[in-house]
Order: structure tokens, then sequence, then C-alpha cells
């Protein structure tokens, strides 16, 4: 199983092991240092990305998430017969991130109101799970806002759900926010150059909603 990658069940149940130089290790070990983009040519630094140890390591971990995705549905499977009512989407792109995905609504909420985010990496023992709460603004817009911190309002019952079950079941922690937004230093993503990866960017996808 890919979920937490290395990792999983390494901890012996004491998730608190995990530490962030361990994960800003992680990161890096997945996603190259290229120096500075602007001292290089795009083709130049594509193909020191494409070719790099560490993308490499990375694609394979991908291969494996991809053959090991059926677990990952399952938990989503659960999670809807847990959650009548609820509508659970499984949001995984595997082939670009780093992680699983899933989006979960609250009932008669469409088309705005508070949406829960869950992503679990294959190369850390690490989650995120966080609100999203959409809207039109007085102006007419759509606007989506984030809320890292504990989930609050209709959410609740789905995020503690989650909180007991990816535990449980792979192994893996909560990462908090704090954590979440380190500046890994160094190494850079397809969209993101060096100075602006942080931990969630690199554990999970740099796309996230």
């Amino acid at each position: 199983m890919s979920v937490g990658g290395r990792w999983r069940g390494d901890s012996g149940g004491d998730l608190s092991m995990i530490s962030t130089d361990e994960l800003i290790t992680s990161a890096s070990s997945h996603y190259p240092a290229l120096g500075d983009p602007s001292r290089q040519t795009p083709e130049e630094w594509r193909f020191k990305f494409d070719t790099s140890p560490q993308t490499k390591a990375l694609r394979l971990r991908q291969k494996d998430a991809a053959q090991d995705h059926a677990e990952w549905r399952a938990f989503i499977a659960d999670l809807q017969k847990a959650l009548p009512g609820h509508r659970v989407r499984d949001e995984s792109h595997v082939e670009l991130d780093a992680s699983y995905a899933a989006l979960i609504s609250v009932p008669n909420d469409a088309p705005y109101g508070r949406l829960l985010m869950v992503y679990a990496s294959f190369i850390a023992p690490v989650y995120l799970l966080y609100e999203l709460h959409e809207l039109v603004t007085d102006s007419g817009q759509f606007e989506t806002l984030t809320r890292l911190d504990q989930p609050s309002g209709e959410v609740q019952n789905a995020a503690r759900y989650i909180e007991r079950e990816l535990p449980r079941r792979f192994g893996i922690e909560r990462i908090s926010p704090e954590v979440a937004r380190i500046i890994v230093p160094d190494i850079a993503m397809d969209n993101l150059g060096p100075g602006e990866v942080t931990l969630a960017d690199a554990l999970f996808s740099e796309q996230r909603k």
C-alpha cells in the first residue's frame, strides 16, 4: 500500500515520532534543487528537472500509487457509507501529485457551502485536512476561502471520522498548519521555484484546491 510511503507502520503506533526534519528530507528526496532558474534557459531547467534522481524517485512512487489506488478507493467508499447524505469524491491525481485526495461536501449546501479536503501523502506518513468555504461575494464573484485550522460547523462529523480512520487504517498522522506552511529550502516543482515550495506543496500537491 502506498499511503504513508516507506514509513507506514514504522512508528509502531507512536505517530509523534515523525519530525519536521524527516518530512523536509522526504520532500527533498522527491523534488530536485536546480539552482537559480534565471540563470538557465527553460529547456535546460526542464531537462535537469526531468532527469534528476529526485524526479525519478517521485515517478516510481507515483507508479506504485496508481497500482495501489484500490485501497484508497475502498476508504472513500467506507467514508461515503459513514456519512449518509454527504457527497464524497476521489480527487486523486497520482500521476501529478505526491498524494491521494478526496473532497467531501455537506448535504444541501450545493452549489455553495462548506467542503472538506483531505490529502494522504504517499511519500511521507502524513495527511492534510482542511475546510473550504465557497461563497459568492457582494459583487457576484465566486470565491473559495481556505481554513487550515480545525474544521467547523457542518463538516465536523466528516473531519472526526477522517481523523479517527486515517491513523487507524494507514498509520499516518495529520500535519499541522504550521508545519504544512514551512518552506523547503532550494527545491523546485513544476510551477514553483526555489524558496516557494512548502511542505504542503511537496508532500501533497502544488495544485491544491
